[in-house]
């Protein structure tokens, strides 16, 4: 016997909200224990619906279950369906085209970035996603809009209904469907004008003269004073020297290092496959600078092995620590992300093109270089020139 339970509650990053609670006693169909899941809802009906599925869904698998003659292995292999597409048309919800979208997703060798699909998953929560496409208005869509402001910003926001957008006009193409005009196209500028949502805000924080030095200083006393054998001085200018994120920075391991060929192996990380982050991951391999091979050479103990981490500590950790070694030193608003942007602007000024960037960065869209990271300053790049040519200099005569 199956059975759900809805009850209030608030989280911290979610909001206000319902908590579904699906249980059954028995063990259903394919399952070794019994089913007991709980799933959050921002909308009370669409956590009813929810419960309510599921309670049938169970109770059907028992029924199945139950019954002595029936042969599973044979009906599993009768009922087996090569796809079980949901029709879509003008008069579907938006549910529908979000469902039928990202169960594609899940086929195709390059899919949708996990914040689109966690966007995605977010409007299939909301009252939204049960309004079919040919009668959402723009009252709609504020309404949605301002219960998701309550928790986070106007520019989250905008990837919501980007991704929305998107979902939408990619079904239409894939399955050939004759949409009337897609209304969240239509209403969205005028969603931006009235500030549901809004642009990211772009960040030029870079590294001032001297910060470095001295957050490298800094980063030597911590080293001695907590007596931890995290080399983070060197750490801290591997994120500069390779533009890698955190994440794929603390991951790597001696054995991702090609000393030889002058590689780095990044088989952890956002777009080691393009959108994912299983385990199931195609790694993209790294030019290592000259910087980048002089420190890790001087950093690799004698007894590296391959598996051995060669930084480790967790992402979350390094970015806790940075904000208070900042604040020890009195340097102002830098992030530990900054270093990223420094990085990237430090190529883009000694004349490195956004595609060579995009193979150091790991981007998969190389307008993030151009828009997001580029904080090039013109005297750096006027330095930069006069250094070549003063290096062309030498060697021309040389050559005389």
């Amino acid at each position: 016997m199956a059975s759900y339970k809805i009850t209030p509650k608030a989280q911290k990053k979610k909001g206000s909200g319902f908590v579904v609670r699906v249980r059954c006693k028995s063990k259903p169909f394919s399952r070794s224990e019994p089913y007991d899941k709980s799933s959050f809802f921002t909308c009370k009906e669409i956590a009813k619906t929810f419960g309510e599925n599921e309670k049938h869904r169970l109770e059907q698998l028992n029924q199945i279950n139950n019954t002595p003659e029936y042969d599973k292995k044979l009906v599993l292999f009768s009922n087996f369906k090569a796809s079980d597409e949901i029709e879509l048309s003008n008069s579907s919800s938006l549910g529908d085209f979000i469902k039928s979208f990202l169960k594609y997703n899940e086929t195709i060798p390059k899919p949708f970035c996990n914040t689109a699909k966690g966007a995605l998953n977010k409007v299939l929560q909301h009252t939204l996603s049960g309004i079919p496409y040919n009668q959402v208005t723009y009252n709609d869509l504020a309404i949605y809009c301002e219960e998701r402001l309550e928790t986070c910003s106007a520019s989250t926001v905008r990837i919501d209904i980007s991704s929305l957008k998107r979902a939408i006009n990619d079904m239409a193409d894939i399955r050939k469907i004759e949409l009337s005009t897609n209304p969240i196209t239509t209403h969205y500028s005028q969603l931006k004008k009235a500030g549901y949502i809004a642009n990211s805000g772009t960040r030029v924080r870079r590294l001032k003269k001297g910060e470095l030095r001295r957050i490298i200083r800094e980063f030597r006393k911590y080293q001695k004073s907590n007596k931890v054998t995290i080399i983070y001085s060197a750490l801290v200018c591997l994120y500069i020297s390779t533009c890698l994120r955190r994440s794929e920075l603390v991951a790597l391991t001696w054995g991702d290092i090609d000393f030889e060929n002058g590689e780095i192996t990044i088989s952890t990380g956002k777009n080691t496959k393009p959108g994912t982050n299983s385990a199931d991951v195609e790694p993209r391999d790294v030019p290592m600078l000259d910087i980048t091979e002089s420190i890790l050479s001087k950093i690799k103990p004698d007894n590296a092995s391959d598996d051995m981490l060669i930084f480790d500590i967790k992402a979350e950790s390094l970015s806790s620590i940075f904000p208070r070694i900042m604040a020890k030193i009195g340097i102002e608003d830098l992030r530990l992300h900054d270093l990223r942007r420094e990085s990237i602007s430090q190529f883009l000024e000694a004349g490195f093109s956004e595609n060579h960037i995009s193979l150091f960065t790991g981007h998969r869209d190389i307008k993030m270089i151009r828009e997001v990271y580029n904080a090039m300053k013109v005297k750096n790049i006027v330095n930069n020139k006069n250094q070549r040519s003063k290096c062309h200099n030498i060697i021309v005569k040389k050559a005389a």
